[in-house]
């Protein structure tokens, strides 16, 4: 998946003003609105970000197909199950080769997984959290039989995409090859027929339309590590205000939004009204598993007026504090780190 610098700027926040009903005016970056009285402009932007709201939560704590980002470096090639086959080699014991139809005869697993894209900006849009199908990868390498010089998994896309990580990473048991997303089969756009999902890894290395995988002696640099990009490319600790919800003039303004921290966990999301000198406990639901983001709600006090510099910053479980960037800080080479901030104002 391409990492992105600030070509998606507009898309992740556009500098504007949005009024609601209640005397409620969000500057900054743009924010999602729901709730009575939210403008036809407030409308637009919630659907050009691709933002959703529930009765519990303004923030889906599973992103729809539909709402998933998608970033790759070429077209989707367009893959064929009839003619599609997955093959294994380099430094096994024994070559495997599996059709659509073989591959899903293998012994299933299913978990929910965060994708973020290593190009998302501070407060960008380029993450989602789904449910993912397939075959455990540590289960292919045992019965292909790993060689003692066994180094790194490189995988192959059909669109000539390749990336790798250690072969340590797939013996953990969590790397999964997956054929179905929320249930379904992939789509095209999301890997059909088979991708990688990586977790605690950005995007980049969780390859789509897979069709070799290589296991290699050395060390194996990928499409975007040639060109300066991460090779370990661990997630940060990442938090975002993805919504801004006001349901009548007489109760608070409730901001929403996620907070994911890989398995290091999310043991707490934490605002500021004043530009980061005090903050306080927003409310956080328990985590899907240890690769779920949380969702969080904060309420704005009901006696709120004036203008509000509102700041989010995630606490992972073992007590660090999610690193302060700006919201300019640059994405390349290991993704960007920084608080995501906005500014309100309440009548």
């Amino acid at each position: 998946m391409e990492p992105l610098n600030r070509r998606d700027f507009l898309s992740a926040g556009a500098r504007s003003l949005i009024k609601l009903s209640g005397g409620l005016y969000v500057a900054g970056y743009l924010l999602p609105l729901s709730g009575c009285g939210s403008s036809i402009t407030a409308q637009s932007a919630d659907k050009a970000m691709g933002s959703a709201f529930t009765p519990q939560y303004p923030v889906r704590e599973i992103t729809p197909v539909s709402e998933l980002y998608v970033q790759s470096v070429r077209q989707s090639p367009g893959v064929s199950s009839d003619d599609w086959r997955l093959e294994i080699s380099g430094s096994v014991s024994n070559n495997l080769s599996f059709s659509y139809q073989d591959f899903q005869k293998l012994e299933q697993t299913t978990m929910y997984n965060t994708l973020i894209c290593v190009g998302n900006e501070v407060g960008g849009r380029l993450t989602g959290h789904c449910e993912w199908t397939g075959v455990k990868l540590k289960t292919i390498l045992e019965r292909a039989g790993l060689l003692p010089e066994a180094l790194d998994v490189a995988i192959f896309a059909r669109d000539s995409y390749s990336d790798s990580f250690p072969v340590s990473k797939a013996m953990e048991g969590d790397v999964i090859l997956a054929y179905k997303i929320n249930g379904e089969p992939l789509t095209v756009d999301h890997g059909f027929p088979v991708r990688a999902i990586v977790p605690n890894i950005y995007g980049m290395k969780n390859v789509k339309w897979i069709d070799r995988i290589v296991i290699s002696q050395s060390d194996y640099r990928g499409f975007w590590q040639k060109r300066g990009w991460s090779e370990s490319a661990e997630i940060k600790t990442y938090s975002t205000i993805q919504s801004l919800d006001r349901l009548s003039t007489t109760e608070p303004a409730r901001l929403s939004g996620i907070a994911y921290a890989g398995d290091r966990g999310v043991s707490g999301v934490q605002i500021s009204l004043d530009g980061g000198s005090t903050w306080d406990e927003a409310v956080i639901t328990p985590a899907l598993s240890k690769y779920s983001w949380n969702v969080w709600t904060y309420d704005l006090p009901s006696s709120a007026k004036g203008r509000y510099s509102i700041t989010i910053r995630a606490v992972e479980k073992s007590g660090v504090i999610q690193g302060a960037g700006g919201l300019t800080s640059n994405t390349k080479p290991d993704g960007a780190n920084g608080y995501h901030q906005i500014s309100i104002d309440v009548a």
